[in-house]
């Protein structure tokens, strides 16, 4: 069958090739509008609940909201966990739903739930749906700063980089240099202006100012940007119109608080009145009676002297304008506080297109923001994925020369190379093409996947070409000799079709190794599947491309020349640079349309214009035996060739053992979830005591921002503490959040590096120091948060030690990896505990001496469990039987001090489109102190009134700062971080502490979360699916070779690449990741592919002999082995060559995603090693072996016993 595709394709040439243009244009362009971002988003399906009830402790929170709606939330389809969460003023539940769940049929199925749910809550609490996102959607946040701008120039001026100059216009000045003029409407710092000297003025607009700005247009802006969930604002001030109620004075006139409350509540309403006609006219009736400043609350009545006098508002109460209670806040950089906002993407939204509109659209609403008021990007997951994305782009770039360098190499035929090089990007456009169709964004995994495949997919054109190059060279000697010369297209499709099936087998077996990788659980699952999808497409489209395009591009290609023979060379060179610039203009200009390629686009021009070249320009066919490197090749590998023969048995034992001492190193590999990703951001996220106030952590806050500021490599900082108002957040007060922008690491100080020569003259330095060993390097980010000396011997303090506060421990993690980890488990930090139990005080013992446990094991840095006790309470108990004496209920009280003492929002202020609560409450001095709280006054039913320490007791209590939930079970977490080398082996070890040290009472339990689920869920996911996937290989290969002994042969190899594989991890202190398995795996099918290549060229070497009676004797048998193996060394060097120094690249790959890479491709490097080179020596071995105890009955005994391997393989000498 597959011949018969080959047959047809050669015979429809130009229409295979018009297909083929017209599939990588419509690839092309769905590669161009692929989504990106930096990492595959690893958040569950998640539904947040979040219900708001204000001024209400956890305790109650947690039984009359939280419980209740995990309870009626238990019961939705295909929920997989419910995880509470309980604080002061609102209830967070996360639903968590089966992997592949779809959100908006998961939202909509909460969503009927919650109907019935809400009749169990107390009345006026509405629980409510949060976005269609979740924390990891955190792409982009900013600070609304008060800045200082120019006076006479309040709408900005402009700058150029280049020379220093600044103009008040662009019209200032020339149109070349007005190209590069940079706008600048304020500054951070005062000082003077730079254009006039005169100096800067300060914004006129204060926190609340700046709130209300981010509240009523900055916000709404952003929001309308497509794929924008919600735009969660943070810190500044909540305006809010304060009613100061004086408790003597409402006792005096015999008023009662709810009497005030429901007086400005009715006095504050627009109603309508229907329509009256007048005069042919109809009128809109209309009553307007909105408060539209504090004058007139202070206006209203709220009750009548005896003499009918109104007793108005502002006689029983202050009234001023003040800010909202907060419960988070954020700064800038150390210099003061700001007002933010934190722009959340939908979730499986395209987060680079996404934040790149929202940069767009706040440059259209500078201008109209008031003078000096400046917006600051604190993170912008932007530079991640373009950092990311120029790291892949150039290994790829890198991969794409090296492979054609192979070809040009070994073939020295530049259309030769070109068709191997063909298969690179067509099989690259066609596999994101399809991840764009799925939904899947191009990402570090995704283009990894490409990475790694490059080296397999250009298999097929290599072995295809070199094969026609065979069979061309033979057809050339034929005619040489006076025969007739063979039909071109027969030859094509005679030496396509003889290796075509076993490459099409081979690339079917690397896709079917790379199965495991697609049923791995949750976060491992959702991380390398983009990477084996990628892998997969791209050699499932070059296993197409080899029975189609490859064999016509042969047809075409592999010619002296691309145009007529009887042309002249000048046309030829001619047309061949006409083609080159047009087609590189080409790439210039198409490559400018897409996000992804446009900071490549003249490195694509030139490579493009190199390809042209190579297509056009005449070349000579040259022949195997005419090229030194093959001929050295050849050379070379029969000397160990002629070794093996002579010597089977030490071979094979050789192979075995090393083959076996794989257990070695494979014994003391640790393991780990993923190597980490630089992200080049930091954040630090200490959390200090419970119950701390407001005041304190801004003050905590500013210091820690001031201090990580003056350190030269950071750019800025974003400082936060508590939440957001979103339900993507959940952080308390005492949590801070703070991302540290770095600048590039190449602006970072540098240390010096002992290096070999460094006595020697500088005259003989420079070719080392200043080409691959340099005797200076940057600091790396262990050296920032460390410390390090400097050449001088200086000692230099890293961000840990200059941040090393008591109470405030030091946690270092990266915005994208918290972000995952917090939405997924509930845990900041990688690896955690989770401590189950009915009661908070018995939860809080043991959670503290479980954590005192596990503090001593070797590996741990720290264990810090929540303090689930540890909040401030004041504790107001009424009595009950007291409270009846005065005709009073619990109600009565509690609304007194539900409203006075807590304060309520009785209303709100419609300002336009801006809205602002009114509150009332007791004055400060009546609510910040228990003897003041006893005197506040209770209005009794006759009209009298009483204190309410009469009827309550009132005291200090130590309470939860927040209460936690795992399927409506009641949980506390412990964070742990930790420094070792294998994960599992460090929980063993702290289990045992554990069990040693802590006794579990009846129904308490604890687990481990975070990395460590994720790998034992890994880990028994692979051991069923591993062998099944060896069963799935081991049927393809006896497909396709027929034969169970050949399919055994074949398989040895596999063990031949993990020999390389484990001892280089091992050299390298790698520990075992799932990164590392899919590279194993990888390298795994890449050995079979090997095997079964080199044995389809020895099956072919054996038939030609035989066909041509040259098979008498043992003697023939080794010169047709010799043949298959040594005289066909060149396919089989090129084809490990492309994949090693395709692969090499990715060893020296720096930025976002190179650590990934790189345990990615080191086993597949040293395996590949290894690999080939003892299948060189001993699948021949083994094959004469088997082969002369198969044909014994055909050879004469003379032969069988005198033959001599040197005299037989003598030809190569």
């Amino acid at each position: 069958m597959l011949r018969k595709i080959i047959e047809i394709s050669i015979r429809n040439r130009g229409l295979v090739l018009m297909l083929a243009a017209t599939i990588i244009a419509v690839t092309a362009w769905l590669t161009f509008h692929s989504k990106l971002d930096a990492v595959p988003d690893l958040s569950d399906t998640q539904v947040l609940v979040l219900t708001n009830y204000m001024g209400e402790p956890p305790d109650v929170v947690q039984d009359q909201v939280t419980y209740p709606l995990e309870t009626a939330l238990l019961d939705v389809p295909k929920v997989q966990s419910i995880r509470g969460e309980s604080m002061f003023d609102f209830s967070l539940i996360h639903v968590t739903f089966q992997p592949g769940t779809n959100l908006y049929w998961a939202r909509s199925r909460v969503l009927e739930y919650l109907n019935y749910a809400s009749t169990q809550l107390p009345r006026g609490v509405t629980p409510q749906l949060g976005p269609d996102a979740t924390g990891v959607g955190w792409a982009y946040q900013y600070a609304l700063l008060s800045g200082w701008y120019c006076p006479d120039h309040p709408r900005g001026i402009w700058h150029d980089p280049a020379t220093g100059k600044w103009y008040a216009s662009p019209n200032a000045t020339e149109d070349a240099v007005r190209a590069r003029l940079v706008r600048v409407r304020g500054f951070l710092r005062g000082g003077k202006c730079p254009l006039t000297g005169k100096p800067l003025a300060k914004a006129d607009i204060d926190l609340g100012g700046l709130r209300s700005l981010q509240d009523w247009f900055v916000r709404f802006e952003l929001e309308s940007v497509p794929g924008v969930s919600e735009v969660a604002p943070l810190g500044g001030f909540v305006r809010e119109y304060q009613v100061i109620v004086d408790p003597n004075r409402i006792r005096a006139y015999r008023l009662s608080i709810g009497q005030v409350r429901a007086a400005i509540a009715d006095s504050n309403n627009d109603v309508g009145g229907s329509v009256v006609e007048r005069s042919e006219l109809s009128y809109l009736v209309r009553s307007r009676g909105y408060f539209e400043n504090l004058h007139q609350i202070g206006e209203v009545p709220v009750g009548r002297q005896r003499n009918g006098t109104p007793i108005l508002l502002r006689d029983v109460a202050t009234l001023q304008l003040g800010g909202e209670q907060r419960q988070g806040l954020c700064e800038w950089s150390g210099m003061g506080e700001a007002a933010c906002g934190i722009a959340v993407v939908r979730f499986q939204g395209n987060t680079y297109q996404v934040v790149r509109n929202i940069k767009k659209k706040i440059a259209e609403i500078e201008p109209s923001l008031p003078a000096g008021v400046l917006v600051e990007a604190g993170y912008d997951r932007t530079l991640l994925i373009d950092r990311a994305i120029a790291t892949l782009s150039d290994t790829l770039t890198e991969e794409m020369i090296v492979v054609a360098l192979v070809c040009i190499v070994f073939l020295l035929h530049g259309r030769s190379a070109l068709i191997a090089i063909i298969v690179i990007p067509t099989s690259m456009l066609a596999s994101l093409a399809i991840l764009k169709l799925m939904g899947v964004s191009a990402n570090i995994m995704s283009l990894s996947g490409i990475a790694i495949a490059i080296g397999v997919v250009v298999d097929s054109a290599i072995i295809s070409v070199e094969n026609a190059h065979q069979y061309l060279n033979a057809d050339e000697l034929r005619v040489q000799r006076g025969e007739a010369p063979r039909e071109r297209a027969s030859l094509i499709l005679q030496s396509a079709a003889e290796v075509v099936p076993s490459l099409f087998f081979s690339l079917l077996i690397l896709t079917v190794s790379f199965l495991p990788v697609f049923v791995l659980p949750g976060e491992s699952g959702k991380m390398f599947s983009p990477l084996a999808l990628t892998s997969t497409f791209a050699m499932a489209a070059a296993a197409l491309v080899s029975i189609t395009l490859i064999p016509v591009l042969m047809m075409n290609f592999i010619s002296p020349s691309l145009f007529p023979l009887q042309w002249s060379r000048r046309v030829h060179y001619s047309l061949a640079a006409v083609l080159a610039t047009a087609s590189a203009i080409a790439v210039f200009v198409l490559a400018g349309h897409s996000a992804l390629l446009a900071q490549h686009r003249g490195a694509a021009s030139i490579m493009t214009a190199v390809l042209m070249l190579l297509l056009a320009v005449p070349q000579r066919i040259v022949q195997e035996e005419r090229n030194p490197i093959n001929r050295a090749l050849q050379a070379v590998f029969a000397l160990a060739f002629r070794f093996a023969i002579a010597h089977p048995w030490p071979t094979i034992a050789v192979a075995v053992v090393l083959a076996l001492s794989t257990i070695w190193p494979l014994s003391h590999l640790g393991t780990q979830f993923t190597p980490p990703l630089w992200e080049g951001d930091l954040e630090y996220m200490p959390t200090t005591y419970p119950g701390l106030g407001i005041t304190e952590a801004r003050t905590i806050l500013q210091q820690t921002d001031k201090i990580i500021q003056r350190f030269p490599e950071v750019a800025s900082v974003f400082g936060q503490t508590g939440r957001a108002e979103t339900a993507t957040d959940d952080a308390p007060i005492g949590m801070f959040d703070t991302i540290v922008h770095l600048k590039p690491r190449d602006r970072w100080p540098s240390v010096t590096i002992p290096r070999f020569y460094a006595r020697w003259p500088r005259w003989l330095q420079w070719p080392f120091r200043d080409t691959f060993w340099p005797d200076t390097r940057h600091i790396g980010l262990e050296e920032l948060e460390d410390g390090y000396r400097d050449a001088s011997g200086n000692r230099h303090e890293g961000l840990s030690e200059a941040l090393n506060i008591p109470g405030l421990p030091v946690y270092w993690t990266a915005p994208v990896v918290n972000r995952t980890n917090m939405v997924n488990s509930g845990s900041k930090t990688l690896i955690g505990i989770r401590v189950t139990g009915p009661r908070l005080s018995v939860l809080s013992k043991l959670s503290n001496d479980i954590a005192a446990a596990i503090t001593p094991v070797r590996g741990t840095l720290s264990a810090i469990a929540n303090q689930a006790l540890g909040r401030y309470y004041l504790d107001i108990t009424v009595d009950r039987k007291v409270a009846a004496r005065y005709g009073l209920t619990v109600g009565d009280v509690q609304r007194v001090i539900d409203s006075a003492i807590g304060g309520s929002r009785i209303s709100t202020m419609v300002l336009g489109v801006e809205r602002y609560p009114i509150n009332l409450r007791y004055p400060v001095d009546l609510r910040d102190h228990p003897d003041e709280l006893r005197q506040v006054p209770l209005m009794l039913p006759n009209g009298g009134s009483i204190p309410l320490g009469m009827v309550a007791d009132i005291r200090y209590n130590a309470g939860p700062p927040e209460i936690d939930s795992y399927d409506t079970r009641t949980v506390n977490y412990i964070n742990v971080t930790t420094q070792v080398s294998d994960l599992l082996g460090y929980v063993r070890r702290a289990d045992a502490a554990i069990a040693t040290a802590v006794a579990l009472p009846p129904g308490y339990t604890y687990e481990w979360i975070g990395q460590f689920e994720q790998i034992r869920a890994a880990n028994h996911r692979l051991a069923v699916a591993v062998p099944l996937v060896l069963l799935g290989i081991v049927a393809l290969l006896y497909v396709a070779t027929g034969s169970a002994v050949s399919t055994a042969g074949v398989l040895l190899a596999v063990p031949f690449g993990l020999v390389g594989a484990f001892w280089g991890l091992w050299f390298m202190h790698y520990e075992l990741s799932v990164a590392v398995w899919v590279g194993v795996v990888a390298v795994a099918g890449l050995s079979a592919e090997m095997g079964l290549i080199l044995l389809v060229y020895l099956d072919v070497s054996l038939r030609q002999a035989q066909e041509s009676g040259r098979l008498n004797s043992r003697a023939d048998l080794l010169e047709a082995v010799h043949t298959g193996t040594i005289r066909r060394i060149r396919p089989k060097t090129m084809t490990v060559s492309a994949a090693l120094m395709g692969l090499a690249p990715l060893l020296w790959a720096q930025g976002s995603g190179a650590d990934v890479m790189r345990h990615l491709a080191l086993p597949m490097i040293c395996g590949l090693i290894t690999s080939f080179l003892l299948e060189l020596l001993v699948l021949p071995t083994l094959y004469y072996m088997v082969k002369g105890y198969a044909l014994r009955n055909r050879f004469a005994p003379s032969a069988a016993d005198g033959v001599n391997p040197d005299v037989a393989a003598g030809d190569e000498a």
